[in-house]
């Protein structure tokens, strides 16, 4: 997996579920100014929810408009085929993914 800023992991996402360029620029206008990571601003999207995974690990989930589920934490993005694909891994299981960079 590369390693992105959590901006361009969004934008990547948003390029993959269809969006527009203009959807993108507002989406990625809207995330630097809530000064959020990733994994909340997510939250603030209509089609999210939190997931705990246990052991203390909270997951922000966003449902793609292909049905594919985009799971996010502090660590990393990851777009898996279903929710089934994400609690029941295996290698084939990731759609694609990325290792968040701090921003510097």
């Amino acid at each position: 997996m590369k390693k992105l800023t959590e901006k361009n992991i969004l934008k990547e996402v948003l390029k993959y579920d269809g969006a527009d360029d203009n959807a993108i620029k507002t989406a990625l206008g809207l995330f630097k100014s809530s000064n959020q990571n990733l994994q909340d601003f997510l939250l603030e999207m209509d089609n999210t929810s939190c997931w705990n995974t246990g052991g203390g690990c909270l997951v922000s989930v966003l449902k793609l408009d292909n049905k594919e589920l985009f799971i996010v934490n502090d660590e990393c993005g990851i777009i898996y085929k279903d929710e089934d694909s994400f609690w029941d891994y295996d290698k084939g299981s990731e759609v694609m993914g990325w290792y968040i960079k701090e921003n510097k």
